[in-house]
């Protein structure tokens, strides 16, 4: 669920506005997507898909690369998410490193809290 870029307009509602497959297959490794997401607008990405344990994407953004990993590893209590970003920065992302610090920051501790209330809610 959390892994399928359609579903995440359920679960991101607060960020991810729209999304649009850009290959035909199923959702699969190298399966291609781009995402209307606020404050950020439109954004292309290519998708890697290990499933059940981990799938990834990446994306150009105005201050340079990014790849968002999710990890999923099974716990006595459930499932245990952990996500991990790596930014490869352009000129004007490093000028920008103390506000993305910030802002990556909200963003996964959003990530956190919006799939725990989505899950729950489910």
């Amino acid at each position: 669920m959390a892994s399928d870029p359609e579903k995440q307009v359920d679960w991101d509602k607060g960020n991810l506005i729209k999304v649009e497959k850009l290959t035909p297959e199923p959702l699969q490794k190298g399966s291609r997507y781009r995402g209307k997401f606020k404050g950020m607008g439109s954004v292309s990405y290519e998708f890697v898909f290990d499933p059940p344990k981990r799938f990834a994407h990446s994306a150009k953004l105005p201050f340079g690369r990014i790849r968002h990993i999710f990890t999923l590893d099974a716990v006595p209590e459930g499932t245990q998410l952990t996500k991990e970003g790596i930014l490869n920065l352009n000129p004007l992302g490093w000028l920008m490193v103390p506000m993305l610090k910030r802002m990556l920051r909200r963003r996964f501790r959003a990530i956190n809290t919006e799939l725990r209330e989505y899950l729950v809610g489910k």
